[in-house]
């Protein structure tokens, strides 16, 4: 019989499960995207279960057939001239154990007359699990042609099945010029009956070879794997806290969750930041500021045209098209009031002469046109006059937003003397907010229904405040 294969989804996760009753192994791979740090991973847990009656000896290569570099705006190359690009690629190591891969592009590939040297890449870290901490590490294989030889299509290992997890190990690899492999490597480990051996792999990028050693650091903790894997779940149960429904039907229940998540995804997640009045909303107390994150263009991630963009900063998110940005905030200020007029604001505020708008949203841009305030802010928050004068240029070098602004303290070597939540909150509520949109692929006039729903969403929760804000406001644009 043939194994058994079963896909689990959930709001965060999912897995995939292979139960060989035959051979008495049961193999899972479930993954999720590491929340709450400050560096992006998707991670990947394996697992190995030893279902029969005696000890299982196996090697394993486990993780991804492929794995693209990073470096400049590659998504029309990797499409169109995928072998051209090749010639741009290069694995390098941050040590000489072959645990640490680097997966990079030697300079930004373009008709250019200046060559810039692309420093960032993606990485892949492997570890055995043991009491939920990644322990010990293994191995990468990443050059592709010793697992999967002629077979481009990298659907049948036949290098593999002539040689042997060991062998690969010992023997040389090559990653430059060529789309490389990231495989986890296990050789010869043996699983007790009843046991089972779990590997988990971190893939994600950084903006330097020498960030891995950081991120080491960070994933190794213990307990940090089991904790990760919990704070994802939790995640998705805090952000769906205000559609919590309980009635007879748990699938109905189920789906005013996942509805409200998704919708969340195209519109973005309503973010209070800035320290106003008790009770304040946008437009009333100058402190209070809105920020949308998780948003990013519609569509499953599989629909590579769209050419998803996603932030990998605190306060993640993407641009995306005009209307599903708008049709999605329509209910905001009902689940959160403190939006006030935010969303009726930013929207109409983006209409031209002729009534057309543009079709890309992006996030909303912080900047301080007052230098008084801004050496203000910049005293408050930090702990030297060195990084005091650092952050007084740089809130007065032009548009942010709140996770560039954390990349740029430790790009600058920043001493930040209050804590993440408060820096923040005091940047981001003396700045002055600025709604961004690009022009994308063209101008729209389909837009004008969505007005109507935001405007009367607004009014249902401030009917009182409908006239100042058809009259008294002024739109920026």
């Amino acid at each position: 019989d043939k194994p058994k294969r079963i896909m689990y989804v959930g709001p965060n996760e999912m897995e995939v499960k292979e139960i060989d009753a035959i051979h008495g192994i049961t193999t899972s791979a479930k993954y999720i995207v590491l929340p709450e740090e400050n560096f992006a991973s998707m991670v990947r847990l394996t697992k190995f279960t030893n279902t029969g009656s005696s000890d299982l000896t196996i090697s394993a290569l486990d993780g991804l057939a492929k794995i693209e570099p990073s470096g400049g705006t590659l998504d029309g190359a990797f499409k169109n001239m995928g072998r051209t690009i090749e010639g741009w690629m290069g694995v390098q190591h941050a040590d000489d154990t072959l645990t640490k891969p680097f997966f990079k592009m030697s300079t930004e590939p373009g008709d250019s007359a200046s060559v810039k040297i692309e420093e960032a890449g993606h990485y892949c870290l492997s570890y055995i699990v043991e009491d939920g901490t990644a322990k010990t590490a293994l191995p990468i294989v990443y050059d592709a042609d010793k697992i999967f030889g002629q077979n481009t299509a990298l659907e049948i290992p036949f290098a593999l099945q002539k040689s042997s997890v060991g062998e690969i190990l010992k023997g040389d690899q090559y990653g430059d010029a060529k789309t490389s492999s990231s495989f986890s490597a296990i050789d010869e480990l043996t699983i007790p009956a009843g046991e089972s051996l779990e590997i988990v792999a971190f893939y994600g990028k950084a903006e330097h070879i020498d960030d891995l050693e950081t991120i080491v650091d960070v994933v190794t903790k213990p307990d940090f794997v089991d904790e990760k894997f919990e704070r994802a779940r939790e995640l998705i149960t805090d952000l769906t806290a205000g559609v919590e429904t309980k009635t007879a039907n748990h699938l109905f229940d189920g789906t005013v969750k996942q509805t409200f998540l998704d919708n969340s995804l195209r519109g973005g997640m309503p973010t209070v930041l800035g320290y106003g009045e008790e009770g304040a909303v946008y437009g009333e107390d100058p402190q209070i500021k809105i920020f949308h994150t998780f948003s990013r263009i519609h569509g499953d991630l599989e629909r590579d045209y769209n050419a998803f963009q996603i932030a990998p900063t605190y306060f993640s998110q993407g641009p995306g098209n005009y209307r599903d940005i708008a049709q999605n905030r329509r209910d905001d200020v009902t689940f959160l009031p403190q939006v006030g007029s935010f969303n009726v604001q930013m929207f109409l505020g983006y209409i031209q002469a002729d009534g057309y708008e543009p079709l890309t949203v992006e996030a909303v841009a912080y900047m301080y046109s007052d230098s008084d305030v801004a050496r203000k802010v910049a005293k408050q928050v930090t702990s030297d006059a060195k990084s005091e004068q650092t952050m007084y240029n740089v809130l007065l070098g032009g548009a942010f937003r709140p996770g560039q602004m954390f990349g740029l303290v430790d790009m600058l070597g920043i001493k930040i003397s209050v804590s993440n939540e408060d820096f923040t909150n005091i940047v981001v509520g003396n700045s002055e907010d600025r709604a961004m949109a690009v022009y994308g692929q063209g101008y729209w006039s389909d837009h004008w229904d969505y007005y109507l729903d935001i405007i009367e969403s607004y009014t249902a929760i401030f009917p009182d405040g409908e006239e100042a804000l058809m009259y008294d406001e002024k739109l920026r644009y």
